[in-house]
């Protein structure tokens, strides 16, 4: 479908803008919800501070930097769709291509989800902050709409707006759906959306602990403060995954080296293995029942390990062994002298071509393996 105005109206009007549309306006709706929930939560608890009823203000002013950044992840899908063949650069890097802004050698080429993201969370956490804090959750019954139950329901909602997000920067065409290397690249996001939104509900669960009514504990104060701050940042932690999907130009730009393994570096300790440790010491000290996520702690701290190791392996053409170890610390701190001229990042057009070239893919996981045939081995 495609309809120009004919005078009447100024756009061209197709399925692709129709479904960004329909994408942002969910998006909306869902981020306004959880806000506004968790302002009733604020209100419900204490009416007689005027103060409180200016957490809808940051509420209503945070439409304008998620239509923004769907407005402008709709407009970099609209004009690789005209030259898909050209990898998207800024105008500024045609002139001067070893030079890039501070802000873009830190956040990449597609910053503004990263931006709406810190914003987004920053207000976010802040109220829930407020509403533990103030033991909100345990003055309230079971029984009423504002429930515990609710407000779990009301955090997990991040899980949605992440994969929103993303979804209005990653929207490919159909007509290209089908080359192995989009399919390769769409199953990749697609399944850090997912792994975000576990991450999410586990953040939530063991949020929940705070909860009396949920966990049947009254924790002590230490306890409960490193609970609650461990879950806040948790919930950041999607935003070194848009920082990652970022550099990359969501899979259509150049891989970036160090990022993926410090994320799931940063997940393996302050997700998992902290989560894993206060779980085992409230089920072993306290006897309090666990939650069935202790089991997703465990797995994951072994395979992020392999996977951690994996990578190193691949990228800086590490052996087994302490010699190899060794052989791949030092090419971390050192990736120059392990790439020549190439740096720490290389095209996917490299991958594209080893895939035009025969080479067989495997989902999500190609996304992230780089022909190393060139680096020089231990």
């Amino acid at each position: 479908m495609a309809m120009s105005g004919g005078g009447v109206c100024p756009f061209s009007l197709t399925w692709r803008l129709v479904y960004h549309s329909a994408l942002t306006a969910v998006l909306l709706v869902v981020a306004g919800a959880q806000g506004v929930l968790l302002d009733i939560y604020i209100l419900a608890f204490d009416k007689k501070t005027s103060l409180n009823y200016f957490w809808l203000l940051p509420d209503f002013l945070m439409v304008f930097p998620f239509v923004a950044a769907m407005w402008g992840g709709y407009k970099r899908n609209k004009e690789l769709k005209r030259h898909p063949s050209t990898p998207h650069t800024p105008q500024h890097a045609t002139q001067h291509s070893t030079w890039r802004p501070v802000l873009e050698r830190v956040f990449g080429t597609r910053a503004e989800p990263v931006y709406v993201w810190l914003v987004y969370t920053a207000l976010m956490v802040a109220k829930i902050c407020v509403i533990f804090l103030s033991e909100i959750p345990n003055t309230i019954s079971t029984d009423a709409f504002l429930s515990p139950q609710l407000l779990k329901i009301t955090i997990s909602m991040t899980a949605l707006v992440f994969g929103l997000l993303v979804e209005g920067q990653s929207a490919w065409d159909s007509a290209t759906a089908l080359r192995e290397d989009v399919k390769a690249r769409e199953a990749y996001i697609r399944a850090l959306s997912h792994g975000t939104a576990l991450e999410t509900l586990d953040t939530v669960a063991f949020l929940s602990l705070l909860t009396q009514s949920e966990s049947a504990l009254v924790l002590p104060l230490s306890l409960e403060r490193l609970i609650l701050a461990l879950a806040c940042i948790n919930l950041f932690l999607p935003a070194v995954a848009l920082l990652k999907l970022s550099h990359s130009d969501y899979g259509r730009g150049r891989l970036n080296r160090i990022i993926p393994p410090v994320y799931k570096l940063i997940h393996l300790w302050l997700t998992n293995v902290s989560f894993m440790v206060i779980r085992i010491y409230l089920w072993a000290g306290l006897s309090a029942s666990v939650s069935p996520f202790l089991v997703k702690n465990i797995y994951h701290i072994f395979a992020v390990l392999r996977e951690v190791w994996s990578e190193c392996q691949g990228a800086w053409g590490c052996k087994g062994g302490l010699h190899g170890l060794r052989v791949c610390l030092w090419r971390c701190c050192h990736p120059r002298r392990g790439y020549g001229n190439k740096g720490q990042s290389v095209a996917l057009s490299d991958v594209r071509r080893s895939v035009d070239s025969g080479e067989a893919t495997a989902g999500g996981e190609r996304f992230e393996e780089i022909d190393l045939k060139q680096c020089d081995r231990a």
